[in-house]
């Protein structure tokens, strides 16, 4: 009995051993697909923090475009009379900016990437100011610039 006890023992513990080395033969898989999952990821994260530097900089040049020369709309005339050298007021509402006329008539409004830009600019501590440096009966030219800072 002893040995038939034995024998049964051993193969249990055989198959069990056999059981373990499977395990560790899928997990060694595993192990190697997520490091492949995982140095991809990483690659494709530096990519990414490249392109994000580059866009930065491009970002940071364009603002300092848009400072030093500031931008200039044209908007329709007909409506609101704007003449040559009117002072146009900058106003900011949340991620909108609001250009009017001596009179509070709204002139031009930029939402959105155009609001967010400005407000970029204003929060490095730069003021905005607009005028009017053409009108013609029906379009006008609005120059919005920055100083400070």
């Amino acid at each position: 009995m002893s040995d038939k006890f034995n024998l049964n023992y051993v193969t249990k513990i055989n198959n069990y051993i056999k059981k373990l080395e499977r395990n560790k033969v899928n997990l060694e898989k595993e192990i190697k697909n997520h490091t492949v999952c995982i140095n991809l990821k990483e690659e494709k994260f530096k990519k990414l923090s490249f392109e994000k530097k580059s866009l930065d900089e491009k970002y940071e040049q364009f603002l300092n475009f848009l400072i030093n020369r500031g931008i200039s709309f044209e908007v329709n005339n007909i409506i609101l009379k704007l003449r040559q050298w009117d002072s146009i007021k900058v106003a900011f509402e949340k991620d909108r900016l609001t250009l009017k006329d001596k009179n509070n008539q709204v002139v031009k409004t930029l939402e959105e990437i155009g609001g967010i830009i400005f407000k970029d600019i204003i929060n490095r501590g730069y003021s905005a100011r607009a005028i009017v440096i053409r009108a013609e009966e029906k379009n006008a030219v609005i120059q919005v610039r920055f100083n400070g800072a």
